[in-house]
């Protein structure tokens, strides 16, 4: 991953990530960085749940493996989006990485007494906002994705399984 240059008799450290206009590295890299990404996260997840109570810890474990849920599924639609083009699996661990990273920053606001300010009508309305996007969404779905078909559309089962790990992680 990673080499040291002599140049002038000064040593320079080079990141073959810092060029990855192709595609292997662009990919390769994108699986480095992630498992790095992972480890601080899960780090930084377990230093919040030292603090807590055993029951806020229960909490946790079951909302932390709903965001995984939820992660994997955006990760599985950007999959889908993407087609297996070039940046595929790097689309994929963004996405990935996007829901595990907002977690994360939501969980330290909550741990800052820092909450979301709605009430049960504002909930409700945003609840039906989203219902009826999700049923275009739906509606304009096709059952399934032509792989040969580079239109970035998803299929009803992909949309489905990812509202369904959403909805489970906003409930946990």
């Amino acid at each position: 991953e990673r080499a040291l240059l002599l140049s002038d008799s000064k040593r320079e450290e080079l990141d073959i990530c810092d060029y990855e206009g192709v595609q292997l590295f662009m990919n390769m890299c994108a699986s480095w960085r992630e498992a790095g990404v992972e480890r601080a996260h899960d780090n930084q997840v377990k230093a919040i749940r030292r603090r807590m109570t055993s029951s806020q810890q229960s909490a946790l474990d079951q909302l932390a493996a709903s965001a995984d849920r939820y992660a994997d599924a955006s990760g599985a639609e950007e999959e889908e989006i993407t087609r297996g083009g070039s940046g595929n699996i790097a689309f994929t661990v963004g996405a990935r990485q996007s829901v595990r990273k907002q977690f994360l920053d939501d969980l330290e606001k909550a741990e800052r007494g820092e909450f979301p300010a709605y009430d049960a009508a504002a909930f409700s309305d945003l609840d039906r906002q989203l219902n009826e996007a999700y049923r275009d969404t739906m509606r304009a779905a096709p059952q399934e994705v032509d792989w040969q078909d580079l239109d970035g559309q998803e299929s009803k089962g992909t949309l489905r399984d990812a509202e369904r790990a959403w909805l489970a992680y906003r409930d946990a």
